[in-house]
C-alpha cells in the first residue's frame, strides 16, 4: 500500500509540475515554482547509452520532462569524497561562484566531502590536466568536471574510469559539455539553446524596431570549449533568417575575464560605427556596458548575454543589458553532486537515472519587460 501511495503521489507531482510549467510558459512567466522548492526541481533529462561512434548524443532519448529530487544520500556505511574541478576562477567569471555554492550546499545535505579546485582560466590547459590528475591520485571516489576544453580531457577521463589512478573513478561533466566517450554522466543545459534564445530575442527586437539593416558583434568565449562554439551556432541558427540586411562581424574568441573581453570589445566598438548589438558571454556583456558608456554609444548599441551570472543583475534591472538566458546555475552544482552520489551508490546512468540532465532554461530581463509579458 505504501508503494502504491508513493507512486501515485509521484505521478500527481509530475503532472502538476508539467501543467503548471505549461501555463507559466503560455503567460510568459518564469519556470515553475518547483524550481525553487527545497525538495525538487523541474528538469529535462536524457536516457540511454552515450555512444560517440554515432552523432554525439544521438543515441540518447529525450528530453524527458521530470522532477529531480534533492538530498541523495550515500548507501548505509559509505562515506564519499568527491573532487571538483572548474575551468575558470570566480574572480574572472562569477558564474562559477553559483556552481560552487550549489555543490557545497548539496554536499552538506548529502553528508559527503568535496575538494574544489579551479584553473586560472581557459588558457591554462596544462594546469587543468595536472589538477585533474592530482585529484584522481588523491583518492577521491569521483570527480565533477567543468572541462576547460571539449576534447583535451578525453584520455584523463578514460584513465580515471578504468582505474589507472588506483581505483575506478567516475567523472561527471558539469556545465561545460565534453566529448569524452568514458564520461559517466552530464549535468548541463544546451548552450546551442542558450545561443538560440539570445538570437531569437535579438531578431524579435530588431523586427519590432523595423530595422532594415542589422549589425551584430558576437563574443562567444573560448574557442576550444564545448559551450562557446555551441552558443554561436545556436545564435546563428536563428539570426541568419533575419529578413533585412544582416551583418555578423567575425566572432571574437577569448577566455572570459574582464581584461580579455574588454580588449576585444574596445577594438570592435572603435572599428564599427554602425554596430547595433553586442551579444556574448556574461563577462563580455558586463564589460560592454562600461565601454559603450565611455564611447557615448550606450543608447545606440544593445547588449544581450548568452548566459546569466549575478554580476549582470544591476545592469539587467536598469535595462543596460537587455536579457540573459539563465540555466539555474546553482542547481547545476546541486544536481551534479546528487548524480555523483547516486552513481557511487551503484545506480546506472541512462537507466536508473538520466545520463544527461539540466534545468529548464529561463530568461532574465528587466522587470518592466517581464511585467509587460505577464500582462499579455
Amino acid at each position: 500500500m505504501k508503494t502504491r501511495t508513493y507512486v501515485a503521489g509521484t505521478v500527481v507531482l509530475l503532472l502538476a509540475a508539467a501543467v503548471f510549467q505549461t501555463l507559466r510558459q503560455r503567460h510568459g512567466l518564469p519556470s515553475a515554482s518547483v524550481a525553487d522548492s527545497r525538495e525538487a526541481i523541474a528538469v529535462e533529462s536524457f536516457y540511454g547509452r552515450y555512444d560517440v561512434t554515432k552523432n554525439v548524443g544521438a543515441t540518447l532519448r529525450g528530453p524527458v520532462h521530470e522532477i529531480w529530487h534533492w538530498k541523495a544520500q550515500p548507501i548505509k556505511g559509505k562515506k564519499y569524497r568527491i573532487g571538483v574541478l572548474f575551468p575558470n576562477r570566480e574572480q574572472n567569471d562569477v558564474y562559477w561562484k553559483a556552481v560552487r555554492l550549489g555543490v557545497q550546499q548539496e554536499a552538506a545535505a548529502a553528508h559527503v566531502s568535496v575538494e574544489i579546485l579551479s584553473s586560472d582560466d581557459y588558457t591554462h590547459l596544462d594546469q587543468h590536466e595536472k589538477q585533474f590528475e592530482a585529484l584522481a591520485r588523491s583518492g577521491v571516489d569521483a570527480i565533477i568536471l567543468g572541462a576547460i576544453h571539449y576534447r583535451a580531457m578525453d584520455t584523463l577521463v578514460q584513465r580515471a574510469g578504468t582505474g589507472e589512478f588506483g581505483k575506478r573513478i567516475p567523472v561527471i561533466a558539469v556545465v561545460n559539455d565534453i566529448y569524452a566517450p568514458a564520461i559517466a554522466g552530464k549535468v548541463l543545459v544546451s548552450f546551442f539553446d542558450m545561443g538560440r534564445i539570445a538570437g531569437q530575442l535579438v531578431k524579435d527586437d530588431a523586427l519590432k524596431s523595423k530595422d532594415s539593416d542589422l549589425t551584430v558583434a558576437f563574443f562567444p568565449g573560448p574557442i576550444n570549449s564545448g559551450w562557446a562554439p555551441d552558443s554561436l551556432r545556436g545564435f546563428l541558427s536563428v539570426i541568419r533568417d533575419y529578413p533585412g540586411e544582416l551583418h555578423v562581424i567575425s566572432p571574437k574568441w577569448g577566455t572570459p575575464d574582464a581584461k580579455t573581453q574588454g580588449t576585444l570589445i574596445e577594438s570592435v566598438v572603435e572599428n564599427n560605427q554602425s554596430l547595433d548589438y553586442i551579444v556574448g558571454n556574461a563577462v563580455a556583456a558586463e564589460a560592454a556596458v562600461r565601454i559603450l558608456h565611455a564611447a557615448g554609444r550606450e543608447n545606440d548599441v544593445h547588449i544581450v548575454s548568452t548566459y546569466y551570472n549575478e554580476a549582470l543583475d544591476p545592469f539587467i534591472r536598469r535595462g543596460k543589458i537587455e536579457a540573459a538566458p539563465w540555466d539555474h546555475t546553482d542547481a547545476l552544482g546541486r544536481i551534479a553532486v546528487g548524480m555523483t552520489v547516486r552513481i557511487l551508490n551503484g545506480e546506472r546512468p541512462g537507466i536508473d537515472l538520466p545520463f544527461r540532465i539540466g534545468p529548464t532554461i529561463d530568461l532574465k530581463r528587466p522587470a518592466a519587460e517581464t511585467a509587460s509579458s505577464e500582462s499579455r
